[in-house]
C-alpha cells in the first residue's frame, strides 16, 4: 500500500509539471510588447505596442507633487497607505510607517500632522 500510494504520488506531481509546463502565451520564445513612452512637458504619453481594441488613450499629466527626498521630515514620506481628497480640495495621505495622517492644501503646502508612533 505505501508503494501505491508512492506512485500515485509521483503520476499527481508529474502531471502537475505538464500542467504547468502549459501554462503561458502563444507566443512561445518571441520578446513581449515593449510600450512607446512620448514626453509632452511634464507629461508622458504611453503607446502601448500591441494593437488594443476600444481601449481609449489615456494622457497623464501632474497635477499635484507633495513630499520631498530631503528637507524636513513632515514633507518626507515612507509607507503611504492611502491618499485621498476631500469636498475642499484638502489632500490627505496616510502614511503607515510614520504613523501620521498629513493634511495638504491644493498647492501642496502641508497644513496640519496627526498621529504617532506608540
Amino acid at each position: 500500500m505505501y508503494g501505491m500510494r508512492s506512485v500515485e504520488q509521483i503520476a499527481l506531481l508529474v502531471w502537475t509539471c505538464v500542467a504547468l509546463a502549459g501554462c503561458g502565451t502563444d507566443d512561445v520564445g518571441e520578446p513581449a510588447p515593449q510600450a512607446l513612452v512620448e514626453e509632452l512637458g511634464t507629461a508622458e504619453h504611453v503607446h502601448n505596442a500591441a494593437e488594443l481594441t476600444g481601449v481609449p488613450d489615456y494622457i497623464l499629466e501632474q497635477d499635484l507633487r507633495i513630499g520631498v527626498m530631503d528637507g524636513p521630515e513632515a514633507l518626507q514620506f515612507a509607507g503611504v497607505r492611502m491618499i485621498d481628497e476631500d469636498e475642499e480640495g484638502t489632500v490627505w495621505v496616510l502614511d503607515s510607517r510614520a504613523a501620521s495622517v498629513r493634511a495638504f492644501d491644493a498647492d501642496g503646502n502641508l497644513l496640519r500632522s496627526f498621529g504617532r508612533s506608540g
